[in-house]
């Protein structure tokens, strides 16, 4: 199922690879080796921590600077 739908995808818009290698962020990690981009979602999946690990630490770093001041 997920294969064919990647496979869709891949087709439909084979003229924007970039949307292509986006599309497996939104794969489960067993479904993007299926459909041999498991690279891609790796990537994005650490991406996403990393910005999600931002937001949190700079919200921390919000609250106590208005603290201090």
């Amino acid at each position: 199922m997920c294969l064919q739908l990647y496979a869709e995808v891949k087709k439909l818009l084979s003229s924007y690879p970039d949307l292509v290698s986006q599309f497996a962020a939104f794969l489960l990690p067993g479904q993007a080796v299926d459909c041999d981009c498991s690279m891609d979602n790796l990537l994005y999946t650490k991406a996403d921590r990393c910005i999600s690990a931002l937001q949190v630490n700079f919200k921390a770093f919000m609250n106590v600077a208005f603290e201090v001041e």
